[in-house]
């Protein structure tokens, strides 16, 4: 059975609508963490911060930049990963470094997913 044009041109705008809305609630908040990353590097701070993941980094054998975005990866994965690009582009890290320091940003981003799950998984688990 065949759906009329109508109704098709009705759902296919409808999903436009709706994507369209969600679009508008996530693009922001992505754009400010861009932009947020941005300003930590331009403003050096990641040199600040860097100190704190001094040993994960040189246990990995990244220097301190990936260190920092690993620090920023706890409060917002996507601001790491754009740390991460921009040291690349401004030659701070290494290809090498590069993939290596955002899979350790990417464990990151799923263990940020676990967070609001855990009150059910607890208490399941005892």
């Amino acid at each position: 059975m065949q759906l009329p044009y109508n109704e098709i041109y009705q759902v296919l705008i409808s999903a436009a609508e709706l994507s369209f809305s969600l679009l508008s609630k996530t693009v922001p908040f992505m754009v400010i963490g861009v932009v947020f990353a941005e300003f930590i590097v331009a403003l050096r701070v990641v040199d600040k911060i860097a100190y704190i993941a001094r040993p994960i980094s040189n246990f990995a054998n990244l220097r301190d930049e990936c260190g920092a975005s690993f620090m920023t990866a706890f409060i917002s994965p996507t601001s790491a990963n754009s740390m991460l690009a921009s040291f690349y582009n401004d030659k701070l890290i290494e290809k090498n470094e590069l993939f290596v320091a955002s899979m350790m940003t990417s464990f990151l981003a799923i263990v940020m997913h676990w967070r609001p799950m855990l009150s059910v998984l607890i208490p399941s688990g005892v």
